[in-house]
């Protein structure tokens, strides 16, 4: 019983390991994706 409840807990961190990665993944994606906006807009503006 207690080997199955220490199971239980490496699933229950491995999932919110993966949450806090995809949480993560979205946020640097957005934050690429606004970098990227800035920087096109700094090269269409004349020098």
């Amino acid at each position: 019983m207690n080997q199955k409840s220490k199971n239980n807990d490496q699933i229950n961190l491995s999932e919110e390991y993966r949450q806090a990665e995809l949480m993560y993944l979205k946020s640097y994606a957005v934050w690429l994706s606004m970098r990227e906006k800035e920087m096109s807009t700094l090269r269409k503006r004349p020098a």
